[in-house]
């Protein structure tokens, strides 16, 4: 009913991860239940979508699609470092929910960074040099790169399919992204740092630019603020791409894991721009808009997320 839709999204905003446990967990009340969030599109990845269910994509934790690293002297599959999805382009998805379709027995944990109580418990000071810079983003192919901030200990094997298919795509020009934002729904400060990407902040010398994006990710990349779900069966796991970073931990060797996620559409007030249109500020969205979601009516999508 509209009033649990109303509280459902207010939770969403709050907090940035639902976990919703022990209810229905069939492909139609995941696709409804993401719905309640906001419009759907495809998965930029179109050749992965479940057959009969465009709102959903398959994503596999095995040697030929994702990345095999050794964690901790472990060999694991699917291991992801942290990232925003599609953080790398002007209007990336507002969100997702997954849901496990073949669980694996052991390994498989999601982890999770909220950039709302990271930007909060920055030094005042780092809040002041950064308010108003802007980074330039592009997605960047090297493993040394895409985990450089991460404080596992892992070395990356092979990079899979995946992120092969990804870089060699000719339609992710770099974008602009500030380093603070003010989420709408709320009028809460954002931190946006996404590690997942090659980047330089505007206006700095490269070794000045490197020093404050590592300072940066020295204060988000903290394990004592992370968390990690460990999943049970029917878990339905909803997360706000705009604010929370997240990664994989793989599987063990013999294991087997297939997630089923739907992919809800960018949101309605910019979150970055293209690079050579030099720029945009976020002043026309400072007014919080919580509760004026849009009708939450399925809309479908053949390129790239728009």
């Amino acid at each position: 009913d509209a009033g649990t839709c109303d509280e459902l999204r207010a939770l969403w905003f709050d907090r940035g991860l639902v976990i919703f446990r022990d209810g229905d967990v069939s492909v139609e009340f995941h696709i409804r239940l993401s719905e309640v969030f906001g419009p759907l599109v495809e998965h930029q990845q179109g050749n992965r979508l479940v057959d009969g269910h465009p709102e959903l994509v398959s994503l596999k934790s095995d040697e030929e699609y994702g990345i095999t690293a050794e964690l901790d002297g472990e060999l694991r599959f699917g291991v992801l470092p942290w990232h925003g999805d599609a953080r790398w382009l002007a209007e990336p998805p507002h969100g997702a929910i997954l849901r496990l379709n073949v669980m694996s027995k052991t390994g498989g944990e999601t982890g999770f960074i909220d950039m709302i109580s990271t930007y909060e418990r920055l030094p005042d000071l780092l809040k002041q040099h950064i308010e108003g810079l802007e980074a330039r983003i592009q997605l960047s192919p090297v493993p040394d790169q895409i985990f450089k901030f991460d404080y596992r200990k892992l070395r990356v094997i092979s990079s899979g399919a995946n992120a092969q298919e990804l870089t060699a795509r000719p339609d992710f020009p770099p974008i602009f992204l500030p380093l603070v934002h003010v989420q709408p729904e709320t009028g809460r400060k954002v931190l946006g740092f996404t590690p997942f990407a090659g980047q330089e902040i505007v206006g700095l010398s490269k070794a000045e630019s490197d020093a404050l994006v590592s300072e940066i990710a020295s204060h988000t990349i903290d394990e004592t603020q992370t968390y990690f779900h460990s999943y049970k069966e029917g878990d339905l796991v909803l997360w706000d791409n705009l604010r929370m970073l997240h990664c994989a931990m793989g599987i063990p060797e013999g294991e087997q894991r297939e997630v089923w996620r739907t992919t809800l559409a960018p949101a309605q007030y910019p979150v970055g721009r293209p690079a050579e249109d030099g720029g945009f500020s976020f002043s026309q969205v400072d007014e919080p808009i919580r509760g004026k979601m849009a009708n939450s009516t399925s809309v479908m999508t053949s390129t790239a997320f728009r």
